[in-house]
């Protein structure tokens, strides 16, 4: 079958900014050829990918003058949004991330692996997750509040087809992209997969009071996101934990030092960078005056971790025991430690969160 042909020379945006338009259409000119690059590799038919490129190429983009909004990307209108105040760098960032979110909304009933069910948002988090992955894979490190999804999404497909996995996203077909990370990890069913990234959707939710975005969001109550950080590591532990049975691997020794738990802290200590009060400012909880709220959260982690061990420890045992595998830990090896801690070393993540704040991606 031919390939279409798409013009990567000759295209003229519809840019509707009332400053640095050169810089504008220069930098949309660069990431729509990286993202239609990225299309053409797929196995789409040569209709998808036309729909994708009419659609790309009929995107109009405007600017935010909300200082809190980062960008967004409106379906209805085919419109990108990128804030004003933005350098140049940012410009490209965003750019990138809502025209993957523009690509993926073509073929699919959402956008990308989006779910609309009884009126709420399914899979938002894994979604965004994977946005920002694929751009990251574009060149460019896209850091912002999702960066932990995006560790997740990159996790669970390394080593699989990356382009089967992008064709997955334009369609949102969910149903594909679970089944190759459930055969990865020796999953029988798609069920603990889903569980993961729905796990992760309450962190990222967008709360609203009368209309408007409510002052303080999930994400910025530091309590509750150690709490899914960690729920969410114990279901991938599962996914490390049914691979390492298939591959008759009882006692994993991947890592054995307390390096792993400075990498837990890490990635919820940048977490706390959006930590908010009731009125909706932002909390350094590292700042004196707040050393009692800094010790609470100090040893929630502590106690969570602690939970999170003896869970995975537990289900581990049992997955043993239901296999009649006759199993003597290694002494010389902390097993309480044997699936926790390729579990934290697999998802948690010391990039940097640059983004503070709340905003809507569309």
């Amino acid at each position: 079958m031919e390939e279409i042909k798409v013009d990567f020379e000759n295209f003229e945006p519809e840019i509707m900014v009332k400053q640095d338009k050169e810089v504008y259409e220069k930098m949309v000119k660069e990431v729509r050829n990286v993202i239609l690059t990225k299309v053409l590799q797929t196995n789409l038919t040569n209709e998808e990918k036309q729909k994708i490129v009419k659609h790309i190429n009929g995107i109009k983009f405007l600017e935010f003058y909300d200082p809190k909004i980062k960008g967004g990307y409106d379906y209805s209108k085919n419109a990108v949004y990128i804030n004003k105040t933005f350098e140049p760098q940012e410009i490209y960032e965003t750019l990138l991330h809502e025209m993957l979110h523009a690509a993926s909304a073509v073929l699919s009933k959402e956008s990308g692996f989006t779910e609309i069910k009884n009126n709420k948002k399914n899979y938002r988090a894994i979604n965004e997750g994977f946005t920002n992955l694929f751009a990251d894979s574009a060149g460019r490190e896209y850091a912002s509040k999702y960066v932990f999804p995006s560790r997740i999404a990159e996790v669970l497909t390394s080593g699989l087809d990356q382009n089967l996995v992008f064709e997955a996203y334009l369609k949102g077909d969910l149903e594909l992209l679970c089944k190759q990370i459930s055969t990865k990890y020796n999953l029988f069913e798609n069920d603990l997969v889903k569980d993961l990234f729905l796990g992760m959707d309450p962190m990222f939710e967008n709360k609203y009071v009368s209309g408007e975005m409510a002052k303080v969001q999930p994400l910025n109550n530091p309590k509750f996101v150690i709490e899914t950080v960690m729920k969410t590591v114990e279901c991938y532990s599962k996914l490390v934990a049914s691979k390492a049975m298939a591959e008759e691997n009882y006692a994993p020794k991947l890592v054995d030092g307390a390096c792993q738990d400075l990498l837990y802290d890490e990635i919820i200590d940048k977490y706390f960078e959006y930590a908010r009060d009731v009125d909706g400012n932002l909390i350094d909880v590292y700042a004196k005056e707040n050393k009692e709220l800094f010790n609470e959260l100090l040893d929630l982690k502590e106690d969570k971790k602690d939970e999170l061990t003896k869970n995975i420890y537990d289900y581990f045992e049992q997955k043993i025991e239901n296999q009649k595998i006759d199993y003597q830990p290694d002494p010389n090896s902390k097993i309480e430690h044997a699936l926790i801690a390729p579990a934290l070393n697999s998802v948690i993540s010391t990039q940097p969160i640059l983004e503070v704040g709340n905003f809507q991606i569309i």
